[in-house]
This record gives structure tokens, C-alpha cells and sequence, in this order.
């Protein structure tokens, strides 16, 4: 939070600057109604963005903020929450969303420069969730394994504990990760904002 106010105190103080895009994300907190209280890294960005409009309204004036998605490439830093090999040599991932939940997907290399060029070609003040593909845990399992070479991998819904007790060593972490999916899953990945738009609008 802090280094996020510090980055916005700096900006503010920029007297060429047109447009400010921020990256961040919808509060899990407020959208869930305080159901999912431990998604620190959602959380946090939306405190710095409440700050911006609250402390900077300068700023706020010229800023436009991109949710960016559900990275494609985050099982392979979060280990525990990427496909599994089984014993039929499929492969399952285990989290504690909803199956048919459409999510955004994103390839942070190849989308986010477009995305970005698009919110700085308009006026400040949009609310853009950034993705490359809308995509079901299911949807995604299935084109997974038949692009690998996998046939019948797939998803399965489990509860928070079950992922959780799974990140090696840090358990708040677990905790953070798993309870982030379950609110994605149950509220959609921006919670329910309607000020959010996509890509396509």
C-alpha cells in the first residue's frame, strides 16, 4: 500500500502529466461485503486507488485504472494451484472457484501494451478489465489438455482449507491465494463493479 500512495504522491506532483493509468483491482473486501477479508493483493491496489481519489483529486482527474486478469502463467509461480498429473495421467486443477465461472484470462506480455494504448486513447476516468480471453475453469482444463496433449484433464471445486494447506510453508499465503479464487469464483473477478468495462466496449 504504502509504495502504491508513494508512486501516486510522485505522479501527482508531474505538472505534463495527461493520463495516469494505474493497475489494480476490484476490493474482494467491499464487493464481497466482507465475506473474503484475506485477499491482500486485491485489496490493497483498490486502497491505493480509493486514496487517489480521496487525497489526489488532481490526479484522480486523469487517471484511468486497468484490472489486469488472471495471469495464464500463474501456476507456474504458484505451484499448488496448477494442474496436478493423476495416476491416468491426466491432469487436474483443484481450487475453490466455480467451474462455469467465465474468468480473464491474460498474457501479460502480449495483451497488456494494447490494452493500455486503449485507455490512453480515450478520456480518463474508465475502469477497464483487462483480458485476452473470458474462459470457465472447465473451458480452460479441457483446451489445456488438448493443446498439451492431455485428454481428460479437467477442474474440480474445492473449499478454501483444502488449497490453502497446500502452499508450501507460508499458510497466509494459502490463505490469500485460495480465498482470492473462491472470490473470483462466487463474485466474478472485478466483484460485481458496475463501473467495470471490458474490452470489447
Amino acid at each position: 500500500v504504502r509504495r502504491g500512495k508513494n508512486l501516486a504522491d510522485a505522479a501527482d506532483k508531474v505538472q505534463t502529466l495527461e493520463h495516469f493509468v494505474y493497475s489494480a483491482v476490484s476490493s474482494a473486501t467491499k464487493w464481497s461485503k466482507g465475506k473474503y477479508t484475506r485477499v491482500y493483493h486485491f485489496d490493497s491496489k483498490a486502497v491505493v486507488v480509493d486514496h487517489i481519489r480521496e487525497k489526489l483529486p488532481r490526479l484522480a482527474d486523469k487517471m484511468s485504472t486497468l484490472l489486469v486478469g488472471l495471469y495464464a502463467t500463474n501456476w507456474k509461480f504458484y505451484p499448488f494451484t496448477g494442474p496436478q498429473k493423476q495416476p491416468d495421467g491426466t491432469y487436474m486443477v483443484s481450487l475453490p472457484a466455480d467451474p462455469n465461472t467465465p474468468l480473464p484470462m491474460i498474457h501479460t506480455r502480449k495483451d497488456t501494451g494494447y490494452l493500455v494504448r486503449a485507455l490512453i486513447q480515450v478520456p480518463p476516468g474508465k475502469n477497464l478489465l483487462g483480458f485476452g480471453s473470458m474462459i470457465s475453469w472447465n473451458d480452460y482444463m479441457k483446451l489445456w489438455g488438448e493443446i498439451l496433449g492431455f485428454p481428460g484433464s479437467h477442474y474440480k471445486q474445492v473449499d478454501v482449507e483444502t488449497v490453502a494447506k497446500l502452499a508450501p510453508g507460508d499458510k497466509d499465503l494459502g490463505y490469500e491465494v485460495a480465498g482470492g479464487f473462491a472470490f473470483m469464483g462466487e463474485f466474478g473477478f472485478d466483484g460485481g463493479d458496475p463501473t467495470v468495462i471490458h474490452p470489447q466496449d
